[in-house]
């Protein structure tokens, strides 16, 4: 019996067609699926050297030391320790205690003392003994620095010994940092102006120095 060509034509197509859940690669290299390994490789491998901490004084802001402390929080304990025990080395600035001061807490019926910079000048005659987190203030899960700066009565604590304590004094703080909007910025500073702690008014200068942390 004669073929049909036209039948012969159709049975070529149909054996071309890929079955189903069966359609070949796509051209070039595969898509590689990204593990729970992998994130925190990726994780690990950011660092905090390029975001702009700046320490105690009128430069101080809020934003970089948000994204800094949450970057630290998502490493862990272990890894950020060691991250902070890095920039300790590389000449800490105040800027290992405030984070210290974001990511630790203190231990049921104990206290974490403030770092040795200095005297504090702090706003609204305020002193050392009004602020548990001394050198912050944390409003809402943000940190206001409410000290203008440190009179230095000889040589401040090294960073390194600071973290030291704390890694061995406090405990690993479950209160989730994260980087929040302009919104939440504003209202913060807000609430900490209208706070109860302020001994006296604050001058010009002085809410000044806050509001600039929230720019």
């Amino acid at each position: 019996m004669k073929e049909n060509p036209l039948f012969l034509l159709g049975l070529l197509f149909l054996a071309s067609l890929p079955l189903a859940g069966c359609s070949p690669p796509p051209i070039g290299a595969p898509r590689k699926i990204q593990s729970p390994a992998d994130k925190e490789a990726k994780i690990d491998e950011a660092s905090i050297d390029g975001i702009n901490l700046v320490s105690i004084g009128d430069r101080f802001r809020i934003k970089p030391y948000l994204q800094a402390a949450a970057l630290l929080q998502n490493l862990g304990k272990e890894k950020a320790c060691k991250r902070l025990a890095e920039l300790a080395e590389n000449g800490g600035d105040g800027k290992v205690e405030i984070l210290c001061r974001m990511l630790f807490s203190k231990k049921p019926r104990s206290s974490l003392r403030p770092p040795s910079l200095g005297k504090p000048i702090c706003l609204g005659g305020t002193n050392a003994d009004d602020w548990l987190l001394l050198p912050i203030e944390i409003v809402d899960g943000i940190p206001f620095s409410i000290v203008r700066g440190y009179n230095q009565g000889g040589e401040g604590q090294p960073s390194r010994v600071y973290l030291e304590y704390c890694i061995e004094n406090g405990d690993w703080s479950t209160m989730k940092i994260e980087s929040v909007n302009q919104d939440a910025l504003e209202k913060a500073w807000k609430k900490l102006l209208a706070g109860g702690k302020w001994r006296r008014p604050l001058r010009n200068d002085e809410i000044h120095f806050l509001s600039s942390q929230i720019e």
